[in-house]
């Protein structure tokens, strides 16, 4: 099929769907349809108009390209007894009609949008909105993105302006805004660097389909919503604790131990009823999972250890011994692999965040005492309290 004939058949579409939306409209507000006059009809744009309110109604105009693109409103007065709207009121109604028609559009489900825009419209005159637009609803979506991206700094302030000040609602979801959002918060997270790098170049990939896709007219770009959807998508994977093998075999990892019997060992005598806290030092760094199986870090610590994926977690297998680690996210969004002897945690592009890698478990330290019944196993003589992160799953998992 050559480009004429597909570009024949894809108009055709439009106006088969066109006509089914105009039928479809005309059975759903009997009453409320305007027949257009002869003559009215342009012979590439389909229009007709619908009764809103009074003598309030909205005209409808259908590009050939349409519904690729938004369809054109204008707001007409059926007679000129009855009231009229301001000029900033008409311009706040049409405003908030367009939004809903291009966010529509903007989803590319190619499915009609002028009923939506209707009860749109029917919902912003009867909910009483429109009677208290003022000169603020004048300022452009943009204009208002541009204020919202440097007053809001958290997705809970956006929430809040929006809620508040309505004007700031259809801006509230702006890519100009989310993008500001999601480079400050990321920031403070575990791997921000090759998060932003990989969403900019989703962003920039996004952009040229998006353009590239216009060959039947102009879609606008300030309409889509990529960086609130990539917020969105970054605060789920957070939670997940599924690690792929591209993932895991990227990440450079330390390790420490949970206890130090050494420490335990150089105690003196009286003292050796407290297990310390193995947490404060590294045990080895820069450990790497290899693709092959093995383990990889400078110290050779690892040197011949094994591993495998197993049920959701991880198998590693020394000369001796293999143990079934389990893969937990952290609260700056990093991934920590431990069992009841190691823990490891990846380390951070950012070399601040590196610095801080441990410091919730640190910073928060207690002495536990054994429970009578439990008997202890990490040295050849009991011993009475050890000293542990104050974390209710850590010890309750850790054994004695």
């Amino acid at each position: 099929m050559s480009y004429d004939d597909e570009n024949e058949r894809s108009n055709e579409n439009f106006i088969k769907l066109q006509i089914e939306e105009r039928d479809c409209l005309e059975a759903i507000f009997f009453d409320e349809f305007v027949e257009e006059e002869d003559g009215s009809q342009n012979t590439d744009w389909m229009t007709y108009t619908i009764r809103l309110e009074g003598n309030l109604a909205l005209h409808v105009m259908n590009p050939p390209n349409y519904p690729f693109v938004p369809p054109h409103f204008l707001l007409k007065y059926l007679d000129s007894s009855g009231k009229r709207l301001s000029y900033v009121q008409e311009q706040a109604l049409l405003r908030h009609i367009n939004f809903t028609a291009t966010e529509h559009v903007s989803q590319g489900t190619m499915m009609p949008c002028v009923l939506d825009c209707v009860y749109v419209a029917r919902d912003f005159i009867e909910s009483g909105e429109l009677a208290e637009i003022s000169y603020m609803d004048m300022i452009s979506d943009d204009s208002l993105a541009h204020i919202l991206s440097y007053v809001a700094t958290s997705k809970e302030s956006v929430d809040i302006i929006a809620n508040t000040l309505r004007v700031f609602r259809n801006a509230s979801k702006s890519d100009l805004v989310w993008k500001t959002i999601c480079e400050r918060y990321w920031k403070g997270k575990w791997g921000f660097d090759r998060r932003w790098d990989r969403a900019c170049k989703h962003f920039d990939s996004y952009q040229s389909k998006l353009v590239n896709s216009m060959s039947f007219g102009k879609r606008s770009l300030s309409s889509t919503y990529f960086w609130h959807e990539r917020y969105e998508f970054e605060q789920n994977d957070s939670k997940r604790v599924e690690i792929s093998l591209a993932e895991l075999t990227k990440i450079k990892f330390e390790c420490r131990r949970w206890f130090s019997v050494r420490g335990l060992i150089r105690q003196p005598d009286n003292l050796r009823d407290l297990l310390p806290t193995g947490l404060r030092t590294s045990f080895a760094t820069d450990i790497r999972f290899s693709d092959d199986g093995s383990l990889i870090d400078e110290s050779a610590i690892f040197r011949d250890w094994t591993w495998s994926f197993h049920k959701k977690g991880i198998k590693l297998t020394s000369p001796t011994t293999s143990s079934h680690f389990r893969i937990s996210r952290l609260p700056n969004w990093g991934w920590q692999i431990w069992d009841s002897d190691f823990v490891f945690r990846g380390r951070n592009d950012d070399r601040y965040l590196d610095i801080t890698l441990w410091n919730d478990f640190i910073s928060h330290l207690i002495i536990q005492q054994r429970p009578e019944w439990i008997n202890t196993e990490r040295a050849s003589y009991p011993y009475e309290y050890r000293e542990i992160p104050d974390d209710e799953d850590v010890m309750s998992l850790l054994r004695w």
